[in-house]
C-alpha cells in the first residue's frame, strides 16, 4: 500500500512542484512505484513533465466519479494530469457533500499499485487543497528560507492541525524541505537556524538541503526531471539525497 503524501506551501515561488517531480523521479529510481498527482489547476507539474491540455485528468475523478488518470512517464513513474479544468472543482467540492473527500475515494482504487503517491497542491488552502491533505497520510512543507518563511510556517502548521482536529486524525507532517538554498547568504543561515530552533523536537527538518540550481531551472523549461536533463548537477545529488532520506524512515 503507498505511503501517500502532499507536498505543501501556500506560497507560490517555492520549489513546491520541483520538489514533487525530482522527489518523485529520484524515488522511482531507487525502485519504488510512483505517482505524481497534479492538484493544482495551473498544471505546472504535468506541464513540467510534459503533459499539456490532458484530455483525462484528475478532475474528473473528482467531480465525476472517473478512475484517476495514470499516465506512464518512465520506470516506475506516472502521472495523474491537471489543469484548468481544475479550477471548476473548487466551487462544486464546496457545495458537495463530502467534498473534501472525494481525492481519497479516487485514491482508494489505485494505492495499492505504489509504493508512493506525491500530490502536488496549489499555493492556496482552498478545498482543493485540502483534498490532497485528507487524502495524505502525511505532509511535506517546502520552505525558501526567506524573512517571512517562519510566519508563513506557523500558519500551514495551524492549517494542519486544523485539518487533524476536524477530519483526518491521523495526519502527520513528514518534514520541513528547505529548497531554493544558497549557503552562502547568512539570511539563509539564520532563517534555516531560527527555523530549526522554534520547531526542535516537533517537526522533522530533513537534512538533505535543495541549493539554488541554474540546472533545476533549466530541466523545468525543458519538460524534464533534474537527472533526465543533467543526473550530474548539484540538484539531482539534493533530490537523491532527500529521496534517501525519505525511504529510510519506517512507513507509519
Amino acid at each position: 500500500m503507498a505511503k501517500i503524501i502532499s507536498i505543501i506551501n501556500h506560497k507560490g515561488g517555492v520549489a513546491k512542484t520541483t520538489t514533487t517531480i525530482n522527489l518523485g523521479k529520484a524515488l522511482a529510481l531507487l525502485g519504488n512505484r510512483v505517482l505524481l498527482v497534479d492538484l493544482d489547476p495551473q498544471g505546472n507539474l504535468s506541464q513540467g513533465l510534459g503533459h499539456e491540455e490532458p484530455e483525462e485528468q484528475v478532475v474528473h475523478a473528482l467531480l465525476e466519479g472517473a478512475e484517476l488518470p495514470q499516465v506512464p512517464i518512465s520506470e516506475n513513474l506516472w502521472l495523474a494530469p491537471s489543469d484548468l479544468e481544475l479550477v471548476d472543482a473548487e466551487l462544486r467540492l464546496n457545495n458537495e457533500i463530502g467534498g473534501f473527500g472525494r481525492l481519497r475515494k479516487a485514491l482508494r482504487a489505485v494505492k495499492d499499485n505504489y509504493d508512493y503517491i506525491l500530490i502536488d497542491c496549489p499555493p492556496s488552502l482552498n478545498i482543493v487543497t485540502q483534498n490532497g491533505m485528507v487524502a495524505s497520510d502525511s505532509v511535506i512543507i517546502t520552505i525558501a528560507p526567506s524573512f517571512f518563511a517562519m510566519k508563513g510556517l506557523q500558519r500551514l502548521m495551524g492549517i494542519v492541525e486544523q485539518v487533524r482536529e476536524e477530519i483526518h486524525p491521523d495526519l502527520e507532517v513528514e518534514g520541513i524541505v528547505f529548497t531554493l538554498v544558497e549557503k552562502r547568504l547568512v539570511i539563509h543561515k539564520s532563517v534555516i537556524d531560527y527555523i530549526g530552533e522554534a520547531t526542535e523536537g516537533r517537526v522533522r527538518l530533513f537534512q538533505a538541503f535543495i541549493r539554488k540550481n541554474v540546472a533545476l531551472e533549466e530541466s523545468n523549461s525543458n519538460q524534464t526531471d533534474i537527472f533526465t536533463y543533467d543526473k550530474t548537477s548539484n540538484g539531482a545529488a539534493d533530490y537523491m539525497a532527500l529521496a534517501e532520506e525519505l525511504a529510510s524512515v519506517p512507513a507509519r
